[in-house]
């Protein structure tokens, strides 16, 4: 088997444990006071539309570096406090996952993969000397692959510390994850170390960085560390124009609710003949609705717009704030992609296009 388990299962974990906070207020730069011996941190509820842009760096097996910008939303906030931190890849503009956590901000899954019991590698309240040990199982449905993990972690001190973004105060804790990822009879280990700062009003990371090394080893060029860092936040509310949903993804329990989508971010979403229920999209501002089929361009307006492409109908209603949509379509043999595109009335030059991928 060719597979490498740990690297495979590890780009998976970090990317909802990196940065898998909530956030509430938008941080801001703040003089440290020294602590009490006794005093902790609670950090605020998270609010829907906060978004935090990330500088990261992986480092490889060959001494080279890859260089990217993601940028983390929340999404809703349901009564018992759970919200969706959705991640998107500034270069290609896709979101890249889905990490539903608790308002103690565990993160309970990833994608369509769960953590048994949720993972929380600090829980509150948050005191310097802090120790914390955790067991865990993480399993992907339809994977051959699952993984235990086991985590220490210790909140080491309390201090500020300046990234792009600004200077935040901040928890820094140590942390370590021993994954073992099996599938079948094959089985591989990955170690991590890491250090975090974490900022105590919103709970989000502000810089963190790490090691991971494999057992057995590893062969060809492959990640043995991150660094990360702030670079910007700030809350969404005013954004020009904003697209939000309530999505149920293809052969999954956990729906996609209020995924916010802004210029330059596209959404997407698969759907299946076993589960293709009808959903709504939302502008904050009037937009017009174009359905893309192929190398075909349709407008939409009104009620009652039947798109019709290989095999799919899609039952379309529109306002200018609004797209329902109904899909119809029986298994298909070959994947089809249908994209609905939101440009805004006021400057047509801000567009999002949802994609739908349909089998």
């Amino acid at each position: 088997m060719n597979q490498k388990l740990g690297v495979v299962m590890l780009s998976s974990l970090m990317l909802a444990a990196c940065g898998g906070g909530g956030g509430g207020a938008t941080p801001t730069s703040a003089p440290t006071p020294a602590p009490t011996p006794s005093q902790s941190f609670t950090p605020q509820s998270p609010k829907s539309g906060d978004t935090y842009t990330y500088a990261e760096t992986d480092t490889m097996s060959d001494g080279s570096t890859e260089s990217g910008t993601l940028v983390k939303q929340v999404a809703l906030i349901s009564a018992s406090g759970q919200f969706y931190l959705n991640s998107f890849d500034a270069a290609s503009s896709d979101q890249i996952g889905s990490t539903l956590l608790d308002k103690g901000l565990s993160i309970i899954t990833n994608g369509q993969c769960t953590y048994t019991p949720s993972r929380n590698d600090m829980p509150f309240p948050w005191i310097v000397g802090q120790n914390n040990a955790q067991t865990m199982t993480y399993t992907c449905p339809g994977s051959a692959i699952s993984a235990t993990l086991k985590t220490t972690s210790q909140i080491v001190s309390y201090e500020p510390i300046t990234v792009p973004a600004g200077t935040f105060n901040t928890v820094k804790s140590q942390i370590t994850v021993a994954t073992t990822a099996t599938s079948g009879s094959v089985s591989q280990m990955a170690n991590e170390n890491e250090t975090c700062w974490t900022d105590v009003v919103t709970g989000m990371p502000v810089k963190c960085t790490a090691t991971y090394t494999y057992s057995p080893a590893e062969t060809g060029v492959y990640n043995t560390g991150f660094t990360t860092q702030l670079t910007s936040a700030g809350n969404l509310a005013n954004a020009p124009l904003l697209i939000t949903g309530n999505l149920q993804a293809s052969g999954g329990s956990q729906p996609l609710p209020f995924v916010y989508y802004t210029p330059g971010e596209n959404g997407a979403m698969s759907l299946s003949s076993t589960s293709s229920a009808p959903f709504t999209l939302t502008a904050n501002n009037p937009v017009t609705w174009t359905a893309i089929t192929g190398t075909s361009q349709i407008t939409l307006s009104g009620t009652n717009n039947p798109v019709n492409y290989s095999g799919v109908t899609l039952n379309i209603s529109t306002t200018p704030t609004t797209i329902q949509v109904v899909p119809t379509f029986p298994a298909l043999s070959t994947p089809v992609t249908v994209q609905l595109k939101a440009t805004l009335v006021s400057d047509p030059t801000k567009t999002v296009i949802f994609s739908l991928y349909v089998q």
